[in-house]
């Protein structure tokens, strides 16, 4: 239902820089959850992700049980992915490894992505699709220190111009008409400048120019807010089957409200009725 023709003329004038807040140790500002995330020990990407930079990468997690062949290793390997932005997973320096399970970093480190060989919850409680690579985009200082600029001080991105970027992108790929060399372009903004991957070319068609348009998103939009999640809820079976579509109006506020109770998401279709 997108007027895409019409998203298309409005991200060909959108933003052309990175719209950014800087924190300052929280004494008025710092972004709390991106400096959370940002940490290798609090926080790691979906083995989904992960497998979707380097194939070595288990997805989903596993766990090893007394039925598993022996020597089985829970977790994946230290990577190797032709992505510049995740290289070969090493970070930091060896003083961190006892802290971050870092592997010190080389001269193929990544620019976005760390590999770290800790487990950061116990497999017993569940299966978690955690990988054993951490998003350390934002990490100006490259060792983890807070006093570093790496999550309460320093840069903190609201909105990119590769957001628009890709947005045009798809734009592009979905109007009648559209233009793929633009939508190329767009793509290659990344995929080729940061990543150093071969380029999209428009001459290889909707399909294929999608499925890159698609990695973009999910490596691009990653720190910024709810964008990451947005980007999932619409994309077909983009959610793991439980996922909530939103966070519901509490019960109370809907009563001072005089609007009925609802809820979304779970296992049920993306638009629950409304309990008896």
């Amino acid at each position: 239902a997108v007027d895409w023709a019409r998203v298309a003329t409005l991200t060909a004038s959108g933003i052309g820089f990175d719209f950014d807040f800087f924190g300052d140790g929280c004494t008025t500002y710092c972004p709390e959850l991106l400096g959370w995330f940002n940490a290798m020990d609090t926080g790691v990407v979906s083995t989904r992700v992960a497998a979707l930079m380097d194939p070595t990468q288990i997805h989903p997690y596993f766990v090893c049980t007394a039925a598993s062949p022996p020597g089985c290793v829970n977790g994946s390997p230290q990577p190797n992915s032709a992505d510049r932005r995740m290289g070969d997973g090493s970070f930091g320096t060896a003083a961190m490894t006892g802290t971050f399970g870092n592997i010190p970093r080389t001269a193929n480190g990544g620019s976005d992505f760390a590999y770290t060989e800790y487990e950061l919850f116990n497999p017993a409680r569940g299966m978690y699709h955690q990988s054993n690579i951490a998003h350390v985009r934002y990490d100006v200082s490259g060792v983890q220190d807070p006093n570093g600029i790496w999550g309460w001080f320093g840069r903190a991105p609201a909105i990119s111009r590769t957001t628009n970027d890709l947005l045009r992108a798809e734009a592009e790929i979905r109007r009648a008409g559209g233009d793929l060399a633009i939508a190329a372009q767009m793509i290659n903004n990344t995929r080729v400048t940061r990543g150093g991957l071969a380029p999209a070319t428009a001459g290889e068609g909707a399909a294929s120019l999608t499925t890159k348009l698609i990695y973009e998103q999910e490596i691009e939009l990653l720190g910024l807010g709810p964008s990451p999640f947005y980007q999932r809820r619409r994309v077909p079976n983009g959610l793991l089957v439980g996922t909530p579509r939103e966070m519901p109006v509490p019960a109370k506020e809907l009563g001072v409200l005089g609007q009925a109770f609802y809820t979304w998401g779970g296992t049920g279709p993306a638009n629950s009725p409304t309990p008896p």
